[in-house]
């Protein structure tokens, strides 16, 4: 990146994406109550914004790489900023959902992009860093934003909270205009209607009610899969899956945004078993996300210098210990505290060594397909793992939640350990056609 200025531009995006999930996650009982809305139309709050990027981020990341990374990404934060202006004015639980939707879509196109220009504008020995640095921003908007978004919803309201992310996407936009490299594509190829279409199809159906629905998008995710597999241009080239570190970091990330999603019944624990007022909530929510903070440069500079694996493997373990702590001892504050802690270091310990994982396992040029391949699979994972959590919450509440989670945990620690390589550039010798 020439300037700070530029990592902070190309950074915020992940920034500020954080900060909404932050500020929503506390105002969602406000918002419930301001529409009336049931706990499950509740849950399809969040659940519209994941659905919305888990559908078009696999098609961003492949606009990105064929146009201009820069485009996409200013394409993606102006229908955030409208998106969020949208929600402050919602008027129902139809429309707020309808909104979130519309947020979501620019979440995906922005995410990808910011991700591959973090990339590509780094120095080859400094990737890691320049991915901590990435995710610091992040971090701190994800410690800020309970107690910002718990002082918000108390004294403003939560209409404010889209308000001022509208606001803070408009700094971004300029800062980004402003102080950006670009990075644009050199080769013109057709883009794979068909293979979003039929991507499309498979993805309504995993929130689709009925086994008939259920088996139309079976069928087309099968189609998708052997059309992509011809195609000489494909939406997601399978071909990439043949690095083993590529795979085993697309997978980590289905199962990492599940374990993120812990922040959100976090939220709803404090304010609905305890009943602490959203202000109070966001403080003592703290702990659960500080020390996302603190390790995310030094994960960065770990990973640079040892690889990803052995940072990856230290992550997914200290969340482990913290779900059995949570799925232990969750009776009163002082409780959920170890685990709180527990869950807030390994945060940075699994998320930044596996994006350099996945972006060191495929050539220059393709850094666009894998971010969106990342977030894309970060949010299907997250939309299985949000709807799987909704109905445990129904039937075990706190501690049936977080025994899921730590569930998912041991399948990531046992697909890391098995399969990934600590080999920086495992899959950069395949070429794409």
């Amino acid at each position: 990146m020439k300037n700070f200025l530029g990592l902070i531009a190309v950074s915020g995006a992940y920034a500020i994406v954080y900060l909404d999930m932050s500020f929503v996650n506390i105002a969602l009982p406000s918002i419930q109550a301001t529409f009336g809305s049931t706990t499950v139309q509740m849950h399809w709050f969040m659940t519209m914004y994941i659905l919305a990027v888990a559908l078009f981020a696999f098609t961003s990341g492949k606009i990105a790489d064929m146009t201009s990374y820069k485009g996409v990404y200013l394409v993606g934060t102006s229908v955030f900023i409208l998106g969020s202006l949208m929600c402050a004015f919602a008027s129902s639980t139809e429309r707020f959902m309808g909104t979130r939707f519309i947020q979501g879509f620019g979440a995906a196109f922005m995410l990808p992009a910011s991700l591959a220009l973090i990339y590509k504008n780094a120095k080859l020995a400094e990737r890691g860093s320049a991915l901590g640095w990435y995710s610091f921003f992040a971090a701190s908007c994800l410690v800020a934003g309970p107690f910002l978004g718990g002082l918000i919803v108390e004294y403003l309201g939560w209409r404010s909270v889209f308000l001022i992310i509208a606001a803070l996407g408009a700094v971004l936009l300029l800062f980004t205009i402003s102080f950006t490299t670009d990075y644009q594509s050199e080769h013109a190829y057709p883009f794979d209607w068909v293979g979003q279409i039929l991507l499309f199809i498979s993805l309504l159906g995993l929130i689709s009610e009925g086994y008939k629905t259920t088996i139309v998008a079976a069928l087309c995710f099968l189609l998708f899969i052997v059309y992509e597999w011809r195609r000489p241009y494909p939406l997601i080239d399978l071909r990439m899956l043949a690095s083993r570190n590529f795979a085993v970091a697309a997978l980590n990330f289905f199962f990492a945004q599940m374990l993120l999603f812990a922040n959100v019944f976090f939220a709803i624990h404090l304010q609905k078993h305890f009943g602490y007022s959203p202000i109070i909530a966001g403080l003592l929510l703290l702990p659960s996300c500080a020390f996302a903070v603190t390790l995310n440069i030094p994960a960065g500079r770990f990973t640079d210098r040892r690889g990803a694996k052995p940072v990856l493997l230290t992550g997914i373990i200290i969340s482990l210990l913290g779900f059995m702590c949570l799925t232990l001892f969750h009776r009163d504050y002082l409780q959920l505290l170890p685990g709180f802690i527990l869950y807030s270091i390994s945060l940075p310990l699994i998320f930044v060594p596996n994006y350099h994982l996945i972006l060191h396992a495929v050539p220059e040029g393709m850094q666009g397909s894998a971010s969106g391949i990342a977030f894309g699979f970060r949010h299907i994972g997250g939309l299985l793992g949000f709807a799987t959590m909704s109905i445990v919450w129904t039937w075990g509440k706190f501690g049936g939640v977080m025994f899921f989670l730590g569930c998912i945990a041991i399948l990531a620690l046992l697909l890391t350990a098995i399969v990934a390589r600590n080999k920086p550039h495992d899959g950069h010798t395949y070429q794409n056609m």
